[in-house]
């Protein structure tokens, strides 16, 4: 699974970013072997639209989850319209909320909370519509792992090699 980060620094110890839009960058996580990327976020020195710009610098990497500690309104929605499903980063290491992330301990965010910001929504609120959302956005991605499974199938039933 490839998890994105935001992030303070270029390494899987950096604290995790303070504000998503601003982040100084994002790293994107292997989950199986703990491997990264580290991707620059050139969006955090403009003086508008940071948000929804780092939101398309995320989807162009193609993550499967996001962590970050909360999102705006403009990148919540950006985010939710492509599918991504966003947890609340915590406020530890790139490494930690990945590991958190893996273990169940980390909140879905969601745009409600304090104005305008997606925030972790606590446990007994995640109910009715939004684990019906979460549902929809999880089958999603189930989709999407079952077709990179077939290809990834049909790619080995035509390596030469051994009758099958």
């Amino acid at each position: 699974m490839k998890v994105m980060v935001s992030a303070r620094e270029a390494t899987l110890d950096s604290p995790v970013g303070d504000v998503f839009g601003r982040t100084p960058y994002f790293i994107l996580v292997d989950t199986e072997d703990f491997s990264f990327e580290v991707v620059e976020n050139p969006a955090g020195n403009q003086t508008g639209g940071a948000g929804v710009q780092a939101a398309q610098l995320v989807l162009a990497h193609e993550p499967d989850i996001l962590l970050a500690p909360k999102l705006g309104p403009k990148a919540f929605e950006v985010l939710e319209a492509a599918s991504l499903p966003c947890y609340s980063s915590g406020k530890g290491t790139v490494k930690d909320a990945v590991r958190d992330f893996e273990k169940g301990k980390l909140q879905p965010l969601s745009s409600s909370g304090s104005p305008g910001h997606g925030k972790p929504i606590p446990e007994r609120e995640i109910s009715g519509e939004s684990t019906d959302r979460h549902l929809d956005q999880l089958t999603s991605k189930l989709g999407k792992l079952r077709g990179q499974v077939e290809k990834l199938l049909e790619e080995i039933a035509e390596l030469p090699g051994e009758e099958k």
